[in-house]
């Protein structure tokens, strides 16, 4: 395969991945820190998908590569969280915005002699870009082998499907941080302008007294103009949902409460109202993150809202199941037109992994089946099927006690 950077000289890669706007867009995501258990699982699903031992999710910055998601077989969750600038085959593709396909790393001219090769023995690699809707590419999604190998036009299409889930996942939770900020902007504008207004309003009140028409003209004014933004202020503290940890750990959480955040997330997000919502009125106790549960759902909401039928609506809802009530459901279901069988497979894949917890890490992916005009993917207790105009994701909790 012929790479689109043999020509490129280095200088032309450290300007690029150099850039300040770049940076400063890298900086945003707060990915440059370590391990992420959510990246983690991305990164295994990849090797996973194309049967590389290794895969990573990348992020570039100024003076090397860090690894928020890795996964390298039996070694997971070892090894280095960051590497230097010169041993990283992501930092091309922040030159082109394209994707890097190498069949044979050692013949490569532009990679056959860094250290990976030579030292590490990385014979293969596919890598696609993390590229935000303004151009600037973060990192990349890629797998590599120590043997050379053929990346077949299938795999490569499923790692770049799998990227822009990568890429939304980043997205998210950006937005996540943009409404927490605005939320907590709104209550501090809220405070101060309201002693504002209070002292407009004694200030005219003291004109009248005093028979000076000005004064209480131009506080009039004033209080107008104040109260424009107070409404702009409360509309920021109602519109978004109170800001949630980056990590919370494992807790006995309301599934009611965990669906209803991420269902007013995902309004804001996607901006629509087609999401129907049935949360019943018996409490729904489970154990779990609440963050990666609600990431989790708003994943499959989000999923589900890109497939929905034109003028259809999303239907979501949760309530107790199973023999004596032992279980809580969420089922999300709309018309829809046909779902990728790898898109199932993610969507199973995060929601399993609030159910089952650690045993995600060990376990198989989710399992498909095509039987007829139907594809179902399925991973423990978190079903996802597809037909040529429907689409139904269950999931199952055990009741916390």
């Amino acid at each position: 395969m012929v790479n689109p950077l043999c020509g490129v000289e280095p200088a032309g890669v450290l300007s690029a991945v150099a850039d300040p706007d770049r940076l400063a867009v890298v900086e945003r995501t707060g990915l440059q820190g370590g391990a992420d258990s959510t990246f983690d699982r991305f990164a295994r699903l990849a090797s996973a998908l194309l049967g590389a031992p290794v895969s990573f999710v990348t992020i570039v910055g100024s003076d090397g590569q860090d690894l928020p998601g890795a996964w390298r077989g039996d070694d997971s969750g070892h090894g280095t969280r960051h590497m230097p600038l010169e041993e990283s085959f992501c930092q091309f593709s922040v030159v082109t915005g394209e994707r890097l396909v190498i069949d044979d790393a050692r013949r490569d001219p532009l990679v056959q002699r860094m250290d990976p090769v030579t030292r590490d023995g990385v014979a293969a690699y596919a890598g696609y870009p993390l590229r935000t809707p303004d151009g600037h590419v973060l990192g990349s999604l890629c797998v590599i082998d120590h043997q050379p190998r053929d990346w077949s036009q299938e795999q490569l299409a499923l790692l770049k499907e799998l990227a822009d889930v990568v890429l939304q996942e980043v997205e998210h939770r950006h937005t996540r941080r943009a409404l927490a900020d605005a939320h907590e902007v709104g209550a501090r504008l809220s405070t101060a302008l309201g002693g504002v207004d209070d002292a407009l309003k004694g200030l005219a009140a003291t004109a009248e007294q005093h028979d000076d028409l000005r004064v209480p003209r131009y506080a009039d004014l004033a209080l107008a103009r104040l109260r424009e933004v107070l409404d702009l202020a409360a509309g920021l503290e109602q519109d978004a949902p109170p800001p949630l940890p980056e990590a919370a750990g494992s807790a006995t959480v309301d599934l009611r409460d965990v669906v209803d955040r991420a269902v007013r997330s995902t309004r804001l997000i996607t901006r629509t109202e087609s999401l129907e919502v049935e949360l019943g009125t018996a409490p729904a106790p489970v154990r779990g993150d609440p963050v990666e549960l609600e990431r989790a759902i708003g994943h499959a909401l989000v999923a589900a809202l890109h497939h929905v039928s034109d003028g259809g609506t999303v239907g979501v809802a949760v309530g107790r199941r199973g023999s004596h009530a032992s279980e809580v459901g969420l089922t999300i279901s709309c018309p829809s037109n046909r779902v990728p069988a790898a898109e199932l497979a993610r969507v199973v894949a995060r929601l399993r992994a609030t159910s089952d917890g650690e045993q995600m890490a060990a376990g198989e992916p989710a399992t498909i089946r095509l039987v007829g005009g139907r594809t179902s993917a399925q991973g423990g207790p978190v079903t996802a099927t597809a037909t040529s105009d429907a689409l139904e994701v269950v999931a199952e909790w055990q009741v916390a006690a």
